[in-house]
């Protein structure tokens, strides 16, 4: 219901949504100020004659505060789709109290997280909400499973790309009716190391680029 008030901003990019209004943010001049800090400035540009009536930011918690410092009136939440330990700025318990402190919500992606978020806390955690990802299921009757295990991520270290892919490599070959499938962007050195680990496995290891949603169903 609210579809045709929101705006995604991110690097320069050509529609990447169908069905969401996207504007791509050119760091240009503030480029020196770093990713995070350039992104914050350029955002605070465009913002000077289309402020919003709220913003989210997604994982980037030192773009958020610096945001929050940019427009304290404004209505801000941070949503987390990783370990907060392992982001910038949410590292340490005092590090996480602030940005509690400052946010007027967070929203994790599973309880896990938010348990973690919480780790060396203490008091309220009202502002604290679990939305779990969901994805549209298009069919009528319960699909057929076919024996493919699907990793849809961006392929970089972060993700624990190449972890998955050792344990991949180690269980697999017990169970020679499985494959598995690697899709999405990522990292060079990544995606090397991904040829180097599935190499074993031969054809029942897939590693394919950006895929549209429909053709992953596919």
């Amino acid at each position: 219901s609210f579809l045709d008030g929101i705006t995604v901003y991110g690097g320069p990019q050509e529609a990447p949504y169908r069905d969401v209004p996207y504007q791509s943010v050119p760091l240009g001049a503030y480029r020196m100020f770093g990713k995070n800090g350039g992104l914050s400035r350029a955002l605070k540009n465009i913002w000077k004659s289309d402020i919003p009536d709220m913003f989210e930011v997604h994982n980037r918690a030192t773009v958020f505060m610096k945001l929050v410092s940019l427009f304290p009136d404004i209505p801000s939440v941070l949503y987390l789709h990783n370990v907060p330990q392992t982001i910038k700025g949410l590292k340490t318990a005092s590090e996480r109290e602030r940005v509690l402190q400052k946010a007027s919500a967070i929203v994790c992606c599973s309880s896990w997280v938010k348990r973690r978020f919480c780790e060396g806390l203490s008091g309220d955690f009202s502002k604290l909400h679990v939305v779990v990802n969901g994805v549209p299921r298009p069919w009528s009757e319960k699909p057929k499973k076919e024996k493919i295990i699907l990793f849809p991520n961006r392929l970089i270290k972060d993700k624990g790309t190449e972890l998955f892919a050792e344990a991949l490599a180690h269980v697999l070959p017990r169970y020679p009716e499985w494959r598995c499938m690697f899709v999405g962007a990522g990292d060079q050195d990544v995606l090397s190391n991904l040829d180097r680990i599935l190499k074993p496995l031969g054809s029942r290891a897939e590693v394919h680029g950006l895929k549209p949603y429909d053709e992953i169903l596919d």
